[in-house]
């Protein structure tokens, strides 16, 4: 009798392992699917995320809403020049354009300038390659989420005027950010899905970054666009902390918003 019921207490533990198991395999191969054509984002999804309702001092930027409905999707292909415009000059008093403006608050050390107001040199630190840069030439200005990225997530839907403004704002010091120009490059329009940077210790800012930004400008993210997130803030032992920013942060840039919907007229 003893050892029928050591038999049947040990088959009752195999089966609860192999339920574990077989639960972890089928979580991971959901993600697999999910990403497994990261360098072919389609945007045509039957449902998508949004963010969570947060409380009134605090946003948690990694708890998503899941919208049951069809990702929508733009009547226009993507075209930067006609959709976004390029760099314009958003302080009236200083000749420097979006480009400059960003160098020069981005240096650690006063910029210098040619005679046509371009920055030539400074002392920048990129984030994404944890080096530290001299010349400009080697720098580009990185929208951290990418001007093609906003538009299929909701910026087509936006005015001119607002799209410009998205892309050329100045209303935090994470929007736009001064990075290896070979790195951004790399980058492109890539989403955390197929791109994150290589500075490991980089990451969960620039999440929470991304994130921030898609908070403020009322921007979708897609479900595989969700798992690599969720997936690389466990990989990377980003804490809710992390993620956590204040409303009184987010209205701020909704006011700035605001008060320089106009920049581009």
């Amino acid at each position: 009798m003893m050892i029928r019921n050591l038999f049947i207490t040990g088959m009752m533990l195999f089966a609860v392992q192999s339920y574990a198991l077989n639960a972890s395999i089928a979580t991971t191969t959901a993600y697999q699917e999910l990403t497994q054509q990261a360098t072919s984002e389609t945007f045509k999804y039957t449902y998508y995320f949004t963010f969570a309702l947060a409380t009134e001092e605090t946003i948690n930027l990694a708890a998503f809403a899941k919208v049951n409905a069809n990702f929508p999707l733009p009547a226009k292909d993507y075209d930067r020049d006609s959709q976004f415009g390029e760099w314009i000059r958003p302080i009236k008093s200083s000749c420097l354009n979006t480009r400059g403006v960003v160098l020069q608050r981005d240096s650690s050390v006063g910029v210098s300038t040619n005679s046509n107001c371009t920055v030539t040199a400074g002392q920048w630190y990129d984030p994404y390659t944890n080096k530290n840069y001299t010349d400009a030439d080697d720098i580009q200005i990185d929208h951290v989420v990418a001007l093609k990225n906003a538009y299929m997530t909701g910026a087509h839907a936006w005015t001119d005027a607002k799209r410009c403004l998205y892309a050329n704002y100045l209303g935090n010091d994470f929007h736009l950010l001064s990075v290896n120009g070979p790195e951004n490059m790399r980058k492109s329009d890539k989403s955390p899905l197929e791109w994150t940077p290589p500075n490991k210790s980089f990451i969960c800012d620039y999440l929470r970054h991304w994130l921030e930004i898609k908070f403020i400008w009322e921007l979708k993210l897609t479900p595989r666009e969700v798992a690599a997130i969720e997936n690389q803030l466990k990989e990377n032992q980003c804490s809710t902390e992390d993620m956590t920013v204040s409303a009184a942060e987010i209205q701020a840039n909704r006011r700035y918003m605001e008060a320089n919907k106009n920049l581009c007229q």
